[in-house]
């Protein structure tokens, strides 16, 4: 059996310098089906009244590496709270909240299974959601044009 080997080792950087674009979009769509299972599986075991970790529920780091590998800043926010103070850090020039992700990822993956459509809005937001758009909206309704 092959192992995958740690980052340390060079046959990781041997592997990771020699990564497609294509491939990189491969392994992502790999991900995101395998953020997606994770969660089906959990609402199954919350469907059936057996209770799990929620941290299980709420992780998504699966997701979080597929948006490190398509170039998404990673979530500073709480590190801009605490060096600028609360709320302060929070709107600061340099902060950078992947919040709006997971909902992407519920309106695009969960519902549609569309992980192309959601590679594109993720790599562009500004052509996906419009100027002004809050999480209070319905994403799927402004991605879709339909609830």
């Amino acid at each position: 059996m092959n192992r995958i080997p740690h980052p340390s080792d060079p046959k990781w950087l041997n592997a990771v310098n020699n990564l497609t674009p294509s491939s990189i979009t491969e392994l992502v769509i790999y991900l995101l089906k395998l953020q997606r299972n994770a969660a089906l599986d959990a609402e199954r075991f919350s469907d059936a009244s057996i209770e799990i970790n929620s941290h299980l529920i709420e992780n998504y780091a699966l997701l979080d590496t597929a948006l490190d590998l398509l170039g998404i800043p990673s979530d500073n926010t709480v590190q801009m709270a605490e060096e600028h103070g609360y709320p302060d850090g929070l709107c600061h020039d340099n902060v950078y909240c992947r919040d709006w992700t997971t909902d992407l990822f519920h309106a695009m993956i969960m519902k549609r299974e569309d992980y192309q459509g959601f590679i594109a809005a993720a790599t562009n937001p500004q052509e996906w959601l419009p100027n002004g758009w809050s999480c209070d909206d319905d994403m799927e309704e402004q991605i879709y044009g339909e609830p």
